[in-house]
C-alpha cells in the first residue's frame, strides 16, 4: 500500500473513481523498477485505461458544446421544415358591399311641359290679381285659352277653367243684384264658354232671364204710369226681352 500510485489524467484529475464506475479496477504501479505480478514495467501513460463517453465529454467540453449546438440547429431546421410543409390556411374572401344606387334624377321636362307650367302659372296669377278678361292679351282668360289649345284634356286646364267660371258666376250674381241684367247675361255666357258643364252658371242664366223679364215689365209699367200721370203716354216697346237673340 505504501508504494501504490493513483492514476491521474493529463490534466491532473483523479481517474480512480471513473475507473471504478466503468467496472475496471485501478492499476497500481510500484516504485521499484521490477514488474508487478510478473508484468512488464510500464509507464503511467501506457497503463492509463480508456475513458468512458461521459468522462470523455467532461474532458473535452468544447466538442460537447459543438455537438449540442449542431443538434439544436438540426432540431430547429426540422421544425422549420415541418412548419413550411403545412399548407397555409385559405384566406376568407370578403365580398364587397354593394353600393346603393343613386336616386334616379328628375327627368328633364319637355318643351310642352314647360309651356303648360308657364301658362298655368300666369293664369293663376292674373286670376288672383282680379284680371279676369282685361287687359287684352294679359289676363286669366287669355292664358287659359292658350293652355286649352296646347293641352285641352289636361287636369291643369280643367281646374283653371273651373276657377275662371266661378269668378264669372260671382260677377254675374253681383250684376243681377244691382239690376245690370244685360251685363250679367254677358258674364254668364263668358263663364259657360270657358266651362260649358258648369251647373250653377246654367241655373243662374235661367234666373237672370226671369229677373230681366220681370225688370223689363216693371220698368215698362213705371214708365207708363209716369207718362199717364203727366198726360204724355209713351209707346210701349214692341220687342220683349230675349226677342233680339
Amino acid at each position: 500500500d505504501g508504494g501504490t500510485v493513483l492514476l491521474t489524467s493529463r490534466d491532473g484529475t483523479d481517474t480512480s473513481e471513473s475507473t471504478q464506475m466503468a467496472g475496471l479496477s485501478p492499476v497500481t504501479v510500484s516504485d521499484s523498477d521490477g514488474a508487478v505480478d510478473g508484468s512488464p514495467k510500464t509507464t503511467p501513460r501506457d497503463t492509463q485505461p480508456a475513458l468512458p463517453p461521459s468522462a470523455a465529454a467532461v474532458s473535452n467540453p468544447v466538442s460537447t458544446v459543438s455537438k449540442t449546438t449542431n443538434k439544436a440547429s438540426t432540431t430547429q431546421k426540422v421544425k422549420l421544415e415541418t412548419k413550411s410543409s403545412i399548407p397555409p390556411k385559405p384566406k376568407r374572401q370578403t365580398v364587397a358591399k354593394r353600393r346603393p344606387k343613386p336616386p334616379a334624377g328628375t327627368p328633364k321636362k319637355t318643351a310642352k311641359q314647360r309651356e303648360i307650367e308657364y301658362l298655368s302659372k300666369r293664369a293663376r296669377q292674373r286670376l288672383q290679381q282680379g284680371k279676369l278678361d282685361r287687359p287684352f292679351g294679359d289676363n286669366a282668360v287669355y292664358y287659359r285659352d292658350e293652355l286649352a289649345r296646347i293641352a285641352p284634356r289636361s287636369a291643369v286646364t280643367a281646374r283653371i277653367s273651373y276657377d275662371i267660371a266661378e269668378r264669372y258666376r260671382r260677377r254675374a250674381e253681383h250684376e243681377i243684384a244691382t239690376g245690370q241684367f244685360l251685363a250679367a247675361r254677358d258674364s254668364i255666357d263668358d263663364g259657360l264658354r270657358v266651362r260649358p258643364d258648369h251647373k250653377r252658371l246654367r241655373r243662374l242664366k235661367e234666373n237672370a232671364i226671369s229677373e230681366y223679364s220681370k225688370g223689363w215689365a216693371r220698368s215698362m209699367y213705371d214708365d207708363f204710369k209716369r207718362s199717364f200721370t203727366k198726360g204724355e203716354a209713351k209707346p210701349a216697346r214692341s220687342n220683349p226681352p230675349g226677342a233680339d237673340r
